[in-house]
């Protein structure tokens, strides 16, 4: 299931982020923000995510470094998923 969550972020990354390198050489722990993501792309980024893995995002979660890196993003993503499974 990492694999696949892995690939889902990068397939919204690809699609809302015009990064300096090829999305494919972007690894795990990269600062996503040194490769050319910037504020504008994160709040598409976040609004892409939340539709993507049927999550939401709260104002707490608006820390630059949940979003930093693909990592990041998978541990803020998996939490919200663990709450959503534990509400339902």
């Amino acid at each position: 299931m990492l694999y696949d969550m892995e690939n889902r972020i990068k397939n919204v990354l690809k699609q809302k982020v015009k990064f300096r390198i090829d999305i494919n050489e972007i690894k795990p722990d990269d600062n996503l923000l040194l490769l050319g993501m910037d504020s504008l792309s994160t709040l598409k980024l976040v609004v892409d995510i939340e539709n993507e893995f049927k999550i939401l995002f709260g104002d707490d979660d608006f820390i630059i470094d949940n979003f930093k890196t693909i990592n990041k993003l998978k541990e803020i993503i998996e939490k919200k998923l663990d709450k959503k499974e534990n509400y339902e």
